[in-house]
Parts: C-alpha cells; sequence; structure tokens
C-alpha cells in the first residue's frame, strides 16, 4: 500500500514523539467557506512567536484549497535612484540565526515538535528544511486520538535571467473515525473495534518550477512547472497525479502584454476498487494592459475534464470571458477592482479526504465549475497604521462539492447541479508602530442550492455568518500577548434522518489566547490557551471538537 511505502521514509525525520493539539475551531479557518478567506495576519495561528531572524523560504503547507482567493494586483515601473557611492569602512556582519526548534506539551496532548532549518542569506541560492510532528492521545471523547507527521524540503536558484525552484513535500497521518460512543460493538471485542474505524493516509508531493527573471530588455517570458503528487490510504484508495503548467507572455510593450496561462493534468487512481483515468484541460489565454495606475485584463477560459469511471465518460468543457481590473484612485493608498470570471475545478480525493477526514471511500470524482462569478471591492490604507479591504460577489456554481453524512460515522460526497453564492467580506486592521496591532473582518454568505428536498438541501458546514477579532501587544521586544476571538454563526450541519428537517449548529464562540516570553536572542516560552470559553461545537456533525486546551514550551534559534 502507498501509505506503507511512505511512511518509513517520513518516520526518519522524526525526533520526538510529540503531540498537538486541534483545539482551534474549524482548524484556524473555514476551509468550506470559499472566497472570504482572512489575510494571513488575522488567521495564521501557527506563526512561531519567537521570529527567527532569516527565514527566506515559504512556509510549508498541506492544504489545498479549491477556491482559494486570488490577488488582482499592480505592479509599477518605479525605479528608486541609485545610492550616492562613498568610501564606507568594512564591518563584520553580526550573525545570522537560520535555524528554529520548537518543543510543546499541553493537557491533551504528548510533545509537539517542529523543526525548521535553513541555509543562510546567500541571495543567488536558497535551500532548507521544515518539518513538524504532532499527535493527541484520546480524552472523554473515545478513540478521539491522532498522529500526523509532515515535512517540506525546498530550494530556490536564481540566476541572471532565470529562477529554478524544487519541492518535496511528504504528509502522513493516522486517527479512528470516533463519531458514536463506547456502545458500539463488533465480534473481536475493542481490540476489533479500533482496528475497524482506524484510518490514515499519506500525501507525497514532488514539483519543480523554472521561470524567467523580470527583464525589461526581453520581449519573451516564461513561467513552467511540473508536479508529481501521489495518495495512498488504509481503505485501498490510490491516486497518481502528474501535472504540467506552462505559460508565458509576449511583451508587446512596456504596458501590454499577450500572455497563456495553462494546467494539464493526468490522474491514474483507484476509488473504492474502482480504477479510472482523469484527464483536465485549463488554458486561458489573454491581454494585459498596465501604466501603473490602470490594469485590465480581457481573455478567456477554457476547460476540459473527462473521468473514464464517470457514466458519461465523453467529458465535459467550459468556455467563457475572463475580464478583471484594477484602477488606482490614489497611488499606493486607495485602489478599487472588479472582475467577471469563469473556470472549472478538479476536485481530488487527494484533496477531499484533507479537508474531511471522515470522508466516505465510495466517492464520485467530478469537477465543480463556476459558471459566472461578479466581483467588485475596494482596499487601502488610511494611514500608515491602518488598512482596510472590502469585497462583495455573486457567484452561479455547478456541481458545488458538499459533505453530508451517509450514516453517523462517514460522508459521502454529493454534488448540487446549480447552486447561487452571494457574499461579502470585509476587514480592518491596525498597527501602531509594530507594538499595539489589532483587527476584526467580517464574512457574510447567503447560498442557495438548486434542490431544497434532496441530500443537498443546504451548503452543509459553511458558515453563513463569519465575525474574526484580535489584538496583540508587544512589549520591549521581549513580551509578546495575543488574543483571537472567532464567532460563528447557526450554520446548517445535516439532515435528520427520521423527520427530514435541517440539523443547524448554534451560533457559538471561540476565544484563544497566546503568550511568548523572549528569555534570551536565542530562547523563548510560549503558552497557548485555546477555547477558553469552552465552547461545545462541531466541525462536522457527529464529530465534537476538543474543548478547553492549554499548552506550553520553548522555542530555540540556533
Amino acid at each position: 500500500m502507498l501509505y506503507r511505502l511512505f511512511l518509513p521514509l517520513l518516520m526518519v525525520l522524526v525526533l520526538t514523539p510529540a503531540m498537538a493539539q486541534p483545539g482551534d475551531p474549524l482548524g484556524g479557518k473555514d476551509t468550506i467557506v470559499i472566497e472570504n478567506e482572512r489575510i494571513a495576519d488575522v488567521i495564521d495561528s501557527e506563526k512561531p512567536f519567537l521570529k527567527p531572524p532569516y527565514q527566506k523560504l515559504e512556509k510549508g503547507t498541506t492544504e489545498d484549497i479549491r477556491y482559494e482567493s486570488q490577488s488582482f494586483y499592480v505592479e509599477t515601473d518605479f525605479t528608486p535612484p541609485p545610492p550616492e557611492i562613498r568610501a564606507v569602512e568594512a564591518q563584520d556582519e553580526p550573525p545570522v540565526t537560520n535555524n528554529l526548534l520548537r518543543l510543546g506539551i499541553g493537557r491533551y496532548v504528548t510533545p509537539l515538535a517542529q523543526l525548521y532549518v535553513n541555509n543562510g542569506p546567500e541571495k543567488d541560492l536558497d535551500y532548507g528544511l521544515q518539518f513538524t510532528h504532532r499527535s493527541a492521545h484520546a480524552d472523554e471523547i473515545p478513540l478521539r486520538r491522532f498522529r500526523e507527521d509532515y515535512g517540506t524540503i525546498q530550494m530556490s536558484k536564481i540566476d541572471r535571467y532565470l529562477t529554478a525552484q524544487g519541492r518535496v513535500h511528504l504528509y502522513n497521518t493516522q486517527y479512528f473515525n470516533y463519531a458514536g460512543d463506547d456502545s458500539t460493538r463488533i465480534p473481536g471485542g475493542e481490540t476489533a473495534r479500533e482496528d475497524s474505524l482506524r484510518m490514515g493516509f499519506t500525501r507525497f508531493d514532488l514539483g519543480g518550477r523554472l521561470f524567467s527573471n523580470y527583464d525589461p530588455a526581453q520581449q519573451w517570458s516564461y513561467d513552467a512547472g511540473v508536479n508529481l503528487r501521489a495518495y495512498g490510504d488504509r481503505r485501498y484508495n490510490q491516486e497518481i497525479h502528474l501535472d504540467l503548467t506552462p505559460s508565458g507572455a509576449y511583451h508587446l510593450n512596456e504596458e501590454v502584454q499577450l500572455g497563456l496561462k495553462s494546467q494539464l493534468t493526468y490522474v491514474r487512481g483507484r476509488i473504492d476498487s474502482v480504477g479510472q483515468n482523469r484527464f483536465f484541460v485549463d488554458l486561458s489565454p489573454g491581454l494585459t494592459f498596465d501604466n501603473g495606475v490602470v490594469k485590465v485584463f480581457g481573455g478567456l477560459r477554457y476547460n476540459y475534464f473527462r473521468n473514464s469511471a464517470a457514466t458519461d465518460s465523453s467529458g465535459v468543457f467550459n468556455l467563457g470571458p475572463v475580464i478583471e481590473a484594477r484602477y488606482m484612485v490614489q497611488p499606493d493608498r486607495f485602489s478599487i477592482f472588479a472582475g467577471y470570471t469563469v473556470g472549472m475545478t478538479h476536485n481530488h480525493y487527494y484533496d477531499m479526504i484533507y479537508e474531511n477526514r471522515y470522508l466516505s471511500p465510495e466517492v464520485e470524482i467530478r469537477p465543480t465549475t463556476d459558471k459566472m462569478h461578479i466581483y467588485l471591492g475596494a482596499q487601502g490604507n488610511v494611514s500608515d497604521q491602518i488598512d482596510f479591504a472590502g469585497r462583495l460577489f455573486y457567484r452561479r456554481v455547478q456541481d458545488q462539492l458538499i459533505y453530508t453524512t451517509s450514516d453517523s460515522l462517514y460522508f459521502q460526497a454529493v454534488y448540487d447541479s446549480l447552486m447561487t453564492h452571494i457574499g461579502t467580506h470585509l476587514e480592518v486592521n491596525y498597527d501602531l508602530e509594530g507594538n499595539i496591532q489589532a483587527g476584526a473582518a467580517l464574512s457574510i454568505n447567503i447560498y442557495n442550492t438548486s434542490n431544497q428536498d434532496s441530500l443537498t438541501a443546504r451548503f452543509f458546514h459553511a458558515a453563513p455568518l463569519r465575525l474574526d477579532l484580535y489584538g496583540a501587544y508587544i512589549w520591549n521586544d521581549a513580551l509578546t500577548a495575543r488574543a483571537d476571538l472567532m464567532i460563528y454563526g447557526p450554520t446548517p450541519m445535516g439532515i435528520d434522518g427520521s423527520t427530514g428537517e435541517v440539523i443547524t449548529r448554534g451560533l457559538f464562540p471561540d476565544l484563544n489566547l497566546s503568550a511568548d516570553y523572549r528569555i534570551t536572542e536565542a530562547i523563548s516560552v510560549y503558552l497557548t490557551i485555546n477555547n477558553l470559553l469552552n465552547s461545545r461545537y462541531q466541525r462536522w456533525l457527529n464529530y465534537p471538537e476538543r474543548r478547553f486546551d492549554i499548552m506550553g514550551g520553548l522555542t530555540v534559534a540556533f
């Protein structure tokens, strides 16, 4: 089995038995609520409080969000004047710390271990390693324990004309379907019951990218990538993905360019013992105008998908216009943007099981298509300390993926034929000289599914209302304290099989506190308190999350 092949390689990286806690509701963010993800400042709950003095590589992630909000930004032609040449006395540079080790233990957890290693401040070559182990033992909920190990090795080499990047990522987890209680018995006793509910999977990602550096003297630019992904689990489901992403542009002049973005994907998989081949094509040719004040993109987007295991194996396609524009009302201060887009997303079991760990192995794989997406928004800065952003949008989505219970333990993936989604997202952030930070974000979503009488009567597990508040204070560059309050509105969770009524999770708050104290330049201690209000909530129907939890530990930079 694939996950057994990858597990020995992963265990070589394990430094110590460890822990983690899943107490943060929805894992710090609701990955089902599309389009309205908050900025990193607001929800990045995993950022270590001890800042590594030097960290060039992006933090490795395992999340694959199907609808990630795209940033449509303006590139200016401003070039600062060269500094005056003068003699400077040579001085020794201060030592640079590139590495980070974090250990912790908590109320419901065994130790947490995180490691970050980077080669140093060389500008043309950058490589590093990140690794995390965490696990949690059972508490008042039987079998609510898990372990996960994941690591990333990545590098970047910058030449005069091009940049090469490479990445290897490995993720392994083991857990249980813990819905229900101890009264659920099967022949063979408790050991056989645990084994029947045990689940685990491995994800492997190997990728490379080669792209040209910006050079105003060159009319051609290119960006080409290749990615190999693999998935395997205890239920014998498997997927192997090959992604090719050739893209390029021809610059007609300094303000106009003609470009093409593309993705070609082949998947060989076995889902519920049924072999399948899937093909996906994404082509987006277009013309871009950018004079530093106005940026406009106009083009087409073509998608094609075919699954050999589908009832109709001839495939489906989608074609439509893409128009996006941004206007800098006041450069570096205030801008407005709008757009009309379409597009298709290739769903994978690889991604679906990561989002919902309790997914049934019997899943049909279809693409999700944005038939229409219209948005309007603005963002800017009131001053150097205050920034804001707002967005209003309307979407018509074909085959929206919805998770609904097929029994008390597992979820089935169903698709709504045509869902409409109206939403707005507002946020404001305040930063006073880096010592005091505060912010708020509000997301409101209205979902209307096409068939109110079926299992897709609602967009289950997607909160129509979410309010986030945060505040942080830094004292003397030594003590950092932070508070995060997340409030989720009433959310549909499923259908009552006996009455046919919608099961709704009520409104609940989640308050998290954290503090970090720097003892020396290299050592700090930290304390986190999750779900301080002891709220009872479920991320997925029948799966209650852990309530009040506390964890503390040590961070060492070296």
